[in-house]
């Protein structure tokens, strides 16, 4: 692939991606668990330094394995190749095909602001258990669309990327300035309280938390979909680091200060109860009544198409890789002559996720999956002290800053939070369970027809 991108539009992946429709919702719906408003900043405060601490040890990882295919590499090579398989295999056909199809309903929901026939309730086909609704199929044009830009080569993706990403940035920013001009907002809403939580024993505090940060690290999700386009940017060693650290170092300034406006604003008592969580679209109305929630519908149809074009563009390259490892069918990896992209992988993954959305299945799948991409996230992290002693370091090689102690310290969180989900919510971990694994069978296929070809060599 002889496309590259630079650290600019390698940086705009990793914020684009990870600003989707959640900084939106969140925050109105984990107020419903928090006793005081300033624990929602604490929250979404540790949270960023969590991811922060992720990036930085990736950081590491993606400088001595700069490889297509990112994490998926990581762990082949950092452990074997069964549970690198398991994550690609779990990555694209439950995480990122999921995460697009629901980011995509979000978008056609927000785009039915402006046209009344997009909606969920505007049903095209009603036969009993097969119904397809006008949102669905909005969200599949759209996710059709994505893909034939991304087909059409890196640049043009990275450009659609960088496009969405400094709007999108622009209108938060822009959300943040008038809020904090809003003359009946004050900070003394930091001490605002809910009143049937202010007085909660502190062991059913805790689970209250943990349910916080499941919602909060969906929103920062997506950090690391930079490394699958490794090979594809511009001196990878240096830019794929680069731009997840100051990735992660902007999305957690800007939803810091997002959630310091919206408390600004909105007491914590009432941010719970505002319908639909449309925490945004209720702090523009009190500021700008009359034009401020269609701006914000604007700026999340802006923010959701950007995260599903950086989602769209760098999924594919992970079963891209795993097909050139010869661990899926080969015809995934094939390169589009012209335009330098796995277009087959590209299209496979539209075709997918247009079934999970026509199924409306993606949304349960999300629920399941928690507990994968968390443990899969602290397994690459464990890695690197793998890395350490697998690999020969040079005086400029990136090194994680405060190691071991930035590891560490995503370790503990990352494990303390696999433990409460299995203690709260033992058969959805069961199910997520079962997702990883049920790849082992085309995993052993794929190893065993390797096998006998070699021997038949």
């Amino acid at each position: 692939m002889k496309n590259k991108i630079n650290l600019f539009d390698a940086t705009n992946i990793v914020v684009g991606s990870m600003i989707g429709s959640g900084i939106f919702l969140v925050p109105s719906i984990i107020a419903n668990y928090l006793p005081k408003g300033w624990y929602m900043i604490a929250l979404w405060i540790i949270a960023g330094l969590i991811t922060i601490a992720g990036a930085l040890t990736y950081a590491e990882i993606a400088n001595k394995i700069p490889a297509q295919g990112g994490q998926y590499v990581y762990l082949k090579e950092l452990y074997n190749s069964f549970i690198g398989f398991l994550f690609a295999w779990t990555l694209f056909f439950v995480i990122q095909s999921g995460t697009i199809a629901a980011v995509a309903i979000a978008f056609a929901k927000y785009l039915g602001t402006f046209f009344n026939f997009i909606s969920e309730n505007n049903y095209i086909i009603n036969y009993g258990f097969f119904k397809l609704n006008t949102a669905q199929i909005i969200a599949i044009i759209s996710i059709w669309i994505l893909t034939y830009i991304n087909i059409k080569g890196i640049k043009l993706g990275a450009l659609f990327q960088n496009i969405f990403t400094v709007s999108k940035v622009l209108a938060i920013v822009i959300l943040i300035i008038l809020a904090f001009s809003y003359k009946e907002g004050s900070f003394n809403n930091l001490n605002s309280i809910n009143i049937d939580k202010i007085n909660i024993d502190i062991m059913l505090l805790l689970p209250a938390i943990a349910l916080s940060f499941s919602k909060i690290f969906f929103a920062y999700d997506a950090w690391y979909s930079v490394t699958y386009v490794s090979q594809e940017v511009e001196k990878p060693q240096i830019n794929i680091p680069l731009s997840m650290v100051i990735g992660t170092l902007i999305v957690t300034f800007i939803y810091v200060l997002t959630n310091l406006a919206y408390i600004y604003v909105i007491p914590i008592n009432e941010m719970g109860k505002i319908p639909d969580n449309r925490i945004a679209q209720e702090v523009a109305s009190r500021v700008l009544p009359d034009i401020g929630p269609v701006l914000i519908a604007i700026g999340i149809i802006i923010s959701t198409l950007g995260c599903n074009n950086g989602l769209i563009l760098s999924g594919p390259r992970v079963i891209a890789v795993l097909a050139q490892d010869k661990l899926f069918n080969p015809y995934l990896a094939k390169v589009h002559h012209t335009y330098q992209t796995p277009y087959i992988a590209l299209i496979f993954q539209a075709i997918w996720t247009t079934i999970l959305i026509v199924l409306g299945t993606y949304s349960q799948l999300l629920t399941y999956v928690t507990f994968a991409s968390i443990s899969f996230n602290v397994l690459t992290v464990i890695g690197i002290f793998i890395l350490r002693k697998k690999y020969k370091y040079e005086n400029q090689d990136y090194k994680t800053f405060l190691y071991p102690i930035t590891p560490i310290v995503y370790i503990i969180f990352g494990i303390s939070f696999i433990a409460y989900l299995i203690k709260g919510d033992l058969i959805s971990t069961l199910a997520g369970l079962f997702i990883i694994l049920s790849g082992t069978p085309i995993y052993l296929y794929y190893k065993n027809k390797n096998i006998k070809n070699s021997k038949n060599k």
